[in-house]
């Protein structure tokens, strides 16, 4: 007998928060990664650009606001490690897995792994090494992550009302974000790297090499 699929309002408001936290956490990633890149390049032509992320990365609570004129390294380690910054990956993490928790059957066994393997990834001390290539490491491994879960919950999820308040989060929040990287890199006249940066965080190489 074929049963009714109703969605608690509690699962669908949890279920819509995973979404946002996790597109957020990827775009504060993507943002970590276009920094060191930049500012391991030690150009003056960058300095700008650098500029630009570094105080992207402080409006959204990510970076340290307590270390005035913090070099690009310091803010990208703060956003990496902090637990008292809003927007930095701990705090975002956390919050995507404590939110999930609540639902957790309306996540397969493997969706449930990718999010608590987020945490453990982040919450994870840095290994010795230089700052740069490790911190890159380390968002590279996260954003692995990301990416795993969002195919798991396109391809596993049954696509019903549950989907759909996921997909709202993620699509909400990658507007946002978008909007966002727009209004501090697409401005006229344009500084030099700042549409590679733009195309780099919404991920639309591939499309602008097309048209």
């Amino acid at each position: 007998q074929r049963r009714g699929w109703g969605l608690p309002s509690r699962a669908g408001d949890n279920l819509f928060w995973v979404g946002r936290y996790v597109e957020r956490a990827g775009g504060a990633l993507r943002l970590v990664r276009a920094l060191i890149n930049r500012a391991a390049e030690a150009d003056e032509t960058a300095a700008p650009i650098v500029a630009r992320i570094s105080a992207l990365l402080s409006v959204w609570s990510a970076g340290p606001n307590d270390i005035p004129h913090a070099r690009a390294v310091l803010i990208a380690r703060g956003a990496l490690t902090r637990r008292d910054c809003d927007g930095a990956l701990p705090h975002l993490a956390a919050a995507a897995r404590s939110a999930a928790a609540v639902i957790r059957d309306r996540f397969s066994p493997d969706g449930w792994r990718a999010l608590t393997h987020l945490v453990t990834t982040i919450d994870a001390a840095l290994p010795p090494g230089p700052p740069e290539s490790v911190m890159l490491e380390r968002a590279d491994a996260a954003l692995r992550i990301i990416a795993s879960f969002s195919g798991l919950a396109q391809e596993n999820m049954s696509r019903l009302a549950g989907w759909r308040f996921l997909e709202l989060g993620r699509r909400i929040e990658r507007a946002i974000a978008t909007c966002r990287f727009v209004r501090q890199f697409a401005e006229t006249p344009a500084q030099d790297g700042a549409l590679d940066v733009l195309l780099e965080l919404a991920d639309s190489q591939i499309t602008y090499r097309q048209r």
